[in-house]
């Protein structure tokens, strides 16, 4: 009995030391992702820079269970007291004015359990970016992003999406800030064996609007998988375009594709291919 008791603890100790095999030696797991931090401080768009360079992104926590998890590895390995997070407000979507989100595209809800207070201060607008303080648990607060914190970054391993896709919401995405035609985007997006993103509900509408809204390059306008052959706008994919994709207006112009326009909120308005525009584009595999 005592034999078995032992190797029952022996297990346990070895299992509770494992850790996620793509993690490297200086990351943490955490509910399998990767996380790590800097040792000096950096603005908030100098963090994310640094988040990219080593493969990652500034942290997006997105649950309060996440939130906690992270807020435990941080109190119990000596974490800096001020610390960068990924989520930011923005003044234009299709949905609302002045909304918070995280760099994921995905929205931060307002208020406890992961807010130290029922609401983000107010009294600037150029209180823009989250930040977590220790001896305040590292509940989110904010501030303006030139300020100096320390970063606090994660991977997913585990991303079915390959690089430099981003998973927004189940769409395998890349987004690209470059101004070029819809013929020349088309073209770019089929050699990473992806096309035009295409997407035929309000839903998916909103999530790659708020992920454009994360963007440093948020104020350009973006092309889109839509075009006219035959007198009706249709995704490549062969699908009507909804009357809700269009702003201010349907299209009535001689114009036979789309972009998703900055001066919108990021609804389509209809354009001329010869025009440049960035683009998105989605992994197909094919």
């Amino acid at each position: 009995m005592t034999y078995v008791v032992v190797l029952l603890l022996l297990w346990i100790a070895v299992a509770a030391g494992q850790s996620n095999d793509s993690c490297s030696a200086d990351q943490y797991d955490v509910l399998g992702r990767c996380y790590f931090w800097s040792t000096d401080s950096h603005s908030w768009s100098d963090c994310r820079q640094y988040c990219r360079d080593g493969g990652a992104d500034i942290v997006a926590l997105e649950t309060p269970e996440e939130h906690q998890a992270v807020v435990d590895l941080l109190l119990s390995n000596n974490a800096p007291d001020l610390i960068w997070a990924g989520g930011l407000r923005v003044n234009s979507g299709i949905y609302a004015r002045d909304q918070w989100i995280w760099t994921t595209g995905a929205p931060l809800p307002l208020g406890p359990p992961q807010w130290l207070s029922t609401k983000p201060s107010q009294y600037y607008r150029t209180y823009n970016r989250t930040y977590m303080q220790k001896d305040l648990n590292y509940k989110f607060l904010n501030v303006p992003e030139t300020i100096g914190y320390h970063c606090l970054c994660e991977t997913s391993p585990d991303s079915e999406c390959p690089s430099p896709f981003v998973d927004v919401a189940g769409l395998c995405l890349a987004f690209y800030g470059n101004q070029v035609t819809w013929d020349k985007a088309r073209s770019l997006c089929r050699d990473q064996y992806a096309d035009l993103v295409t997407f035929t509900s309000p839903q998916d509408h909103g999530n790659v609007a708020r992920r454009i809204m994360a963007l440093e390059q948020s104020d350009i306008s973006y092309w889109i998988g839509v075009r006219d052959l035959s007198g009706t706008y249709e995704w490549l994919t062969g699908e009507q375009v909804r009357p809700d994709l269009w702003q201010p207006r349907r299209p009535t112009a001689p114009y036979k594709c789309a972009q998703l326009s900055s001066r919108h909120n990021f609804y389509a308005v209809d354009a001329d291919w010869t025009e440049v525009a960035g683009f998105i584009c989605q992994y197909k595999g094919f």
